[in-house]
């Protein structure tokens, strides 16, 4: 790689490829270390746009560490309007890429259960985790099962909630877990404390592990002594980076598994239909259209801006928006032979539920971040509630906090099509 080997090496009538994206071929390494075999791909730092609901209505595109576009025959000097760099590239400085864990770590030759742990380890680091949207699972003594998870916010003090060793018990095997949950995607975590080892010098024995404090001196003293014993190397990927505040590395956390998609019950969710009426400034009046639908969903009419002069008398009889009834705002656009179709997002608040098999909780609020509903939520957002974040990237035209947001519900296509 450092003589800028090319990722594909012919050998004979045979190609072998590291990496080929436009062939849906991703980047991977395997490593091996302490008897573990972990594999991993590598996500190049990107920007996107959803375009619909689906995973394929997400558009893609590569980019600098600028954020500009590394495509630029296809997409011009600076990213596209409504494209957004992934902020998992953007975590305290900016990543051409990061590196994902594939698969679960497996074992090598060695055995787990033979491991001598001790339970004297640094607490795990929880800077950077939104307290909103991540939770700490316990599990029961024998670790088979998730015994119950408690989001970070409402958790004061990490040492006092881990004092029944439910979170994390490393002479029990169990180790700190946690589960964050972002853009409809759950991802578990598990924290590995800065530690050190020995290699055994019989291989059928058990590699002999310490965990240390940042000074490398072992945690567990009166064990061990006050310094690191002969032959043990402090493992490296403590050693690769530093903490936001330039500290050495008390821990790191690994993914699990992969990023799955939460449960969507979102037919469940029940909505009011007090909101901020949908803002159409901008649109061209001659070349939009409102689109009204029956009760049962099927399109009823489609209106040209141009020709209406009252929303709320045009929404009257709750066909165009209806969030009670699931009716959300849609317009059509129709400019240079293509026609494209927009759903009205308009400004809330959601709440994650505790149970992942219950519904998320959705308030729809003012510029101000107030429910428009004060009879039944109050004048304040209630505890526990986040403003969608995708409201807090923009202003109007005027200056002012947005009140919703149109997005894309289609592909664009050609008139007549």
């Amino acid at each position: 790689m450092n003589q800028q080997v090319l990722n594909a090496i012919q050998d004979g009538d045979t190609t072998y490829t590291w990496y080929d994206y436009s062939n849906k071929i991703w980047a991977n390494i395997k490593t091996t270390a302490n008897d573990y075999e972990a594999w991993w791909v590598w996500i190049p730092r990107y920007a996107y746009k959803i375009e619909g609901t689906s995973a394929s209505e997400i558009d893609i595109i590569y980019v600098d560490l600028d954020g500009n576009p590394l495509d630029k025959e296809k997409y011009g000097e600076t990213l596209p309007e409504g494209y957004i760099v992934h902020p998992a590239f953007n975590q305290g400085k900016a990543l051409k890429g990061i590196w994902v864990s594939k698969y679960k770590p497996s074992y090598g030759k060695y055995k787990e259960d033979d491991l001598e742990m001790t339970n004297q380890v640094s607490i795990p680091d929880m800077d950077g985790f939104d307290s909103q949207n991540t939770y700490l699972i316990k599990y029961s003594e024998d670790g088979s099962t998730v015994e119950s998870e408690t989001k970070l916010a409402d958790v004061t003090d990490l040492s006092n909630f881990n004092s029944d060793g439910k979170w994390y018990n490393y002479e029990n095997k169990i180790w700190a877990n946690v589960k964050t949950v972002a853009n409809n995607l759950e991802s578990w975590w598990v924290w590995i404390p800065r530690y050190a080892y020995r290699l055994p010098d019989n291989p059928n024995d058990d590699t002999e592990i310490i965990f240390i404090d940042t000074n490398n001196r072992p945690l567990d003293t009166e064990k061990y002594g006050q310094s690191l014993p002969e032959d043990f190397i402090v493992h490296p990927a403590f050693t690769q980076d530093t903490t936001q505040d330039g500290e050495p590395l008390t821990g790191i956390w690994v993914s699990k598994y992969k990023p799955s998609h939460v449960n969507d019950t979102s037919d469940d969710l029940e909505l009011t239909n007090v909101i901020l009426e949908p803002d159409l400034s901008g649109f061209d009046e001659e070349n939009t259209y409102l689109i009204k639908y029956s009760e049962n969903g099927t399109q009823e009419s489609e209106t040209k801006l141009a020709d209406v002069t009252d929303l709320s008398s045009f929404n009257s009889d709750g066909k165009w928006y209806n969030y009670q009834n699931k009716i959300w705002a849609n317009v059509k656009t129709v400019a240079n032979g293509l026609e494209s179709w927009w759903v009205w997002i308009p400004r809330y608040a959601y709440k994650l539920p505790s149970n992942p098999n219950d519904d998320t909780e959705i308030i729809f609020v003012d510029t101000n971040n107030r429910p428009l509903e004060p009879q039944k939520y109050g004048s304040t957002l209630p505890l526990g509630f986040t403003v969608h974040p995708a409201f807090n990237q923009d202003t109007d035209s005027g200056g002012s906090p947005l009140s919703g947001i149109w997005v894309s519900k289609y592909k664009p296509s050609k008139v007549g099509n």
